[in-house]
Order: structure tokens, then C-alpha cells, then sequence
């Protein structure tokens, strides 16, 4: 039960930050709200493909 839990409150973690982390980044690269949409797009990307990336190549936790 505990377990389900946290994976429940660290995945809303992890949806907020990837919400919120690259617009806020793109808030102080750009002057214009295109230029900030265009930034948010290019963050969020960069997130989303090095996440898969690390999760890829990390080796899977080994549980006895």
C-alpha cells in the first residue's frame, strides 16, 4: 500500500516538473510570448527524449 502511494505522489511530482520546467525556462530565454512558445516546446522535447534516454541506458534496480 505504501508503495502505491508514493509512486502515485512521485509521479504527480515528476508530471508538475515537466509541466512546469520548461515554460519557466522559456520564460527567461524569451522576449515575445511566440519566441516563449517556441522555447517551451524545445525544453519540454529535451526532457521528455533525455529521460528516455537515461532511462535506457541505466541498468534496472536488482531486487532480491
Amino acid at each position: 500500500m505504501v508503495v502505491v502511494s508514493m509512486v502515485k505522489v512521485l509521479g504527480a511530482i515528476l508530471v508538475t516538473a515537466l509541466l512546469v520546467t520548461p515554460a519557466a525556462t522559456a520564460q527567461m530565454m524569451g522576449n515575445s510570448f511566440k519566441s516563449c512558445m517556441i522555447w517551451t516546446q524545445v525544453f519540454a522535447m529535451m526532457s521528455v527524449l533525455g529521460g528516455l534516454y537515461f532511462s535506457a541506458e541505466m541498468d534496472p534496480v536488482q531486487v532480491q
